[in-house]
């Protein structure tokens, strides 16, 4: 059986941008170009996404945050979010209802980065952030992040 999800999209006014609570959506494709559900703007750069209206998942999923790492191998700087295995199952349970969906983290009304499933996830519960960003601006982010998430405890 297949599971069929219809979005109703509500708005009133499409050029201001949204207050979006921290946590994972749904990237939303509108069918015409000033027609966007929710707008957020991205933490690096100036463009922006447009959203669901609501987070498939909220910021209390994420159950710690790295510290600051590198890869000698890929010569980039990155950090790692950990999120729950609920969070993970939620995510799964997407996948193979509707492949190929795009998500975007949002932290504190700010797009941090997007991604889509591939496959399954099995082994791993981690977000890997910053690959392509400057060691500068990833700081910025990591210490945004770690300020903005309610984290028990930190991963090194």
């Amino acid at each position: 059986m297949r599971l069929v999800v219809l979005f109703t999209l509500i708005i009133i006014s499409n050029d201001v941008f949204g207050q979006a609570a921290s946590g994972i959506y749904f990237i939303s494709k509108p069918a015409k170009k000033n027609f966007c559900e929710q707008k957020v703007k991205y933490f690096v750069g100036k463009s922006h996404v447009c959203v669901s209206e609501k987070p498939i998942f909220g910021i209390e999923e994420v159950q710690y945050v790295s510290n600051i790492l590198y890869d000698p191998e890929l010569k980039v700087n990155y950090f790692t979010i950990g999120f729950s295995q609920k969070s993970i199952n939620k995510l799964n349970q997407i996948y193979h209802a509707m492949p190929g969906s795009q998500f975007v983290l949002i932290i504190d009304n700010r797009a941090v980065g997007q991604f889509s499933l591939e496959r399954e996830i099995y082994n791993s519960r981690e977000m890997m952030i910053g690959k392509d960003l400057s060691i500068e601006t990833l700081k910025v982010l990591h210490s945004q992040i770690k300020k903005s998430l309610p984290v028990k405890n930190d991963k090194v």
